[in-house]
């Protein structure tokens, strides 16, 4: 049990770190950024928001599903019953980082999001509509806008 405590209290630790200078890094860059322009500060805010989801990403894909399949050989004496799980689960989530890690990036920046929705149409085109489709549509609009 002492080595459960002192695990999780090595764990809180570290979490009270990453939260003190993530505050701290906040602070200091809204005073920093004051001197510069407004597309700068938003893309620097951008940057920082990834920042904080790539810190926030291994807790939930790494340490809480690893949690219960670590935990339990050390609790089931303690508790006084047998555990038997599938670790399959467990396994795939890990998996998951490393495209979650690079695609939250590209989503939370708007310039790369940029880039990605212009490489995505341009390499699947969005089909146009026959020019009868386009006469119907353009009569129900200025029917509905007549009303």
């Amino acid at each position: 049990m002492s080595l459960l405590l002192h695990g999780l209290a090595l764990i809180a630790v570290h979490y009270l770190a990453i939260v003190y200078f993530g505050v701290q890094m906040s602070r200091h860059m809204k005073q920093k950024l004051q001197n510069f322009s407004a597309t700068y500060q938003r893309l620097q805010q951008q940057f920082f928001r990834a920042l904080i989801v790539q810190t926030l990403a291994p807790t939930f894909l790494y340490v809480l599903p690893a949690g219960p399949v670590l935990l339990a050989p050390l609790l089931s004496p303690l508790l006084g019953f047998n555990i038997s799980m599938q670790t399959g689960l467990v396994c795939t989530v890990f998996t998951l980082y490393s495209p979650f890690d690079s695609i939250a990036f590209m989503v939370i920046v708007s310039e790369y999001r940029k880039i990605i929705q212009k490489q995505l149409t341009r390499t699947y085109p969005v089909p146009h509509q026959s020019s009868t489709g386009n006469i119907a549509l353009q009569k129900r609009v200025k029917v509905v806008q007549e009303n």
